[in-house]
């Protein structure tokens, strides 16, 4: 018997551009993917953005198609939550995924209130409001107009009175 066999390790020494796998130097796979835009209102779409380096092809992990491709783009196709997208690219040296990219679906919420909501003529109530993840907001009312997205107005109510909230 031989049992003065050692291991020896082997390491390559690479070309700039390519990588040490463990047993032959092969170029770098890379995958990227973008989103644009990244945030947008329910019920509209974004459109997604790959590209690779060294791939022979790209799949996606889910809520788009590549079709293989090692480069595109594609819509997510209208959303009404938040979604988070990544692909993975395969190539001579395995494969690797990309970074993941999130299109953030807003989702406004508005309020207003008036306290008290029964009064008598001539008597005060406060009108408030507010609204989150909005563009712009119009408030409008007898004795009331706005564009703050939040705030609160004490007002003397003479009639019966209706106030809005438009946003955007």
């Amino acid at each position: 018997s031989n049992s003065n066999l050692a291991s020896v390790p082997v390491t390559g020494v690479c070309a700039s551009g390519t990588t040490w796998n463990g047993s032959i130097c092969s170029s770098a796979l890379t995958a990227s993917l973008s989103a644009n835009p990244t945030t947008i209102s329910s019920g509209q779409s974004s459109t997604l953005t790959w590209s690779s380096t060294n791939a022979t092809s790209c799949s996606s992990m889910g809520g788009f198609s590549t079709g293989g491709a090692t480069s595109g783009s594609a819509s997510t196709g209208a959303l009404t939550s938040t979604q988070n997208y990544q692909i993975s690219c395969t190539g001579a040296s395995g494969t690797v995924n990309s970074n993941i990219a999130t299109v953030t679906v807003l989702q406004p919420t508005i309020s207003l209130f008036a306290d008290p909501s029964r009064v008598h003529a001539g008597d005060m109530t406060t009108i408030r409001w507010s609204a989150e993840q909005v563009n712009s907001c119009v408030v409008s009312g007898p004795g009331l107009s706005s564009t703050a997205l939040s705030g609160t107005r004490s007002i003397r109510i003479t009639a019966q009175s209706s106030y809005t909230i438009t946003c955007q």
